[in-house]
């Protein structure tokens, strides 16, 4: 009896130490208690903890999401390991966590060890940040999407937060979604933030040889552009 009851809070204590959001760690997607996706946010920010106004996202003009209709994703514990679940999902920009339909057609949260990284079906690819991803010192909780993988690598950081302004005769507040966005460049193992989207900024970090400054030249690339500046480090990864 004595063994029984050392094993038991044995258990409580990891359940608590080794939780998320209620569960313990899972290898898979499969029969977790996970926690049920909430629409609605702090108007103060998600960050917030001391409380303030909730608002519903149908009051919010704009979306929250990467995108508002939930596609198939894979799901990773890390780079390079095998997909630990398939799913309907998407990507809350606001709170910066992935929604799935999970049992019964209910929309779950998905905890952060089962989803370092997701691949979703339109090609769209997202990696919880680490400690490296720094904005002002601090650390920057959630996901960015990677637009080029290779030696050199480049992330995108976007955060959705609630704006307001007064209507038209000021009787009224109106409520819409706000968009900031951040890059990062990965080189030599070291993640740098892009704080300028210009030639002079990523050729610091990734300085051209010849055949790329020619290259550049010929295609007429502006690097303040982000789709040049993706086709410049893909080619800047071939050399």
């Amino acid at each position: 009896m004595r063994l029984f009851i050392v094993t038991w809070i044995y258990c409580m204590i990891a359940a608590t130490v080794c939780g998320q959001s209620g569960y313990l760690p899972r290898e898979d997607f499969s029969g977790a208690a996970y926690t049920l996706a909430v629409h609605e946010v702090n108007f103060e920010g998600v960050d917030n903890k001391g409380g303030g106004l909730r608002l519903s996202y149908d009051k919010i003009k704009g979306s929250p999401y990467y995108n508002d209709s939930f596609q198939i994703a894979k799901f990773f514990k890390s780079n390079g390991a095998a997909a630990v679940g398939e799913l309907k999902a998407r990507l809350n920009l606001a709170t910066h966590e992935v929604h799935f339909i999970g049992e019964g057609g209910k929309e779950f949260i998905a905890p952060a060890q089962l989803s370092s990284r997701i691949t979703f079906n339109n090609g769209a690819v997202f990696m919880l940040n680490t400690s490296e991803f720094q904005f002002n010192k601090k650390s920057l909780n959630g996901y960015s999407q990677v637009l080029v993988d290779g030696r050199v690598a480049l992330y995108k950081y976007i955060k959705r937060t609630v704006s307001s302004a007064d209507s038209m005769f000021g009787t009224l507040k109106r409520y819409y979604f706000s968009t900031s966005q951040l890059y990062f460049v990965k080189h030599n193992n070291k993640i740098i933030q892009l704080k300028k989207m210009n030639e002079d900024a990523i050729f610091e970090i990734v300085p051209p040889d010849n055949a790329m400054t020619k290259w550049l030249s010929t295609n007429k690339m502006n690097l303040k552009r982000e789709e040049d500046l993706v086709a410049y480090l893909k080619k800047w990864n071939e050399q």
